[in-house]
């Protein structure tokens, strides 16, 4: 999207394995209906129905609490609580929530970090987080799937 918007979004195909990016703690799974807003009900928070299915995970760096966020996804592999590792896959890629309506992305993760829990507010620019270590030949030496991740 043209604007910030509490994160970055990653176009991908619809099944799209998605992994942790930290260790930490399966602090909040939201489970919304497919279909556009009017479909599901009056009664739904619009700010609950914009992110689809999410899952937020919270770890503490240096006594200082993190939570990765990831939204529109198609399918959650992950329960509350879990505590998760780099690298594990804990759902797949979609295109729920405001991804579903016109005008909108189309498929895709939304990727975000707050500074706090998951219900705080304090966003960080997830880009100064993320990071590749390119060996010579070229390729990411941090590539996810080099590891033994776990569903």
């Amino acid at each position: 999207r043209g604007r910030f918007h509490n994160g970055i979004d990653l176009a991908c195909p619809i099944g799209t394995p998605v992994y942790s990016t930290m260790d930490g703690e399966v602090s909040r799974i939201k489970n919304v209906p497919h279909g556009r807003f009017g479909d599901v009900g009056g009664n739904m928070d619009p700010r609950d129905f914009a992110t689809g299915n999410a899952i937020y995970i919270t770890t503490t760096v240096n006594g200082k609490e993190y939570t990765s966020v990831y939204w529109h996804l198609d399918e959650i592999y992950v329960t509350l609580g879990q505590k998760v590792s780099i690298g594990t896959i804990i759902g797949t890629s979609g295109m729920t929530g405001n991804a579903a309506e016109k005008g909108c992305a189309g498929p895709h993760l939304h990727y975000g970090l707050k500074e706090g829990g998951a219900w705080s507010s304090d966003y960080l620019n997830p880009k100064t987080h993320l990071y590749a270590v390119f060996g010579k030949d070229g390729k990411n030496d941090n590539d996810c799937r080099k590891k033994n991740v776990k569903k």
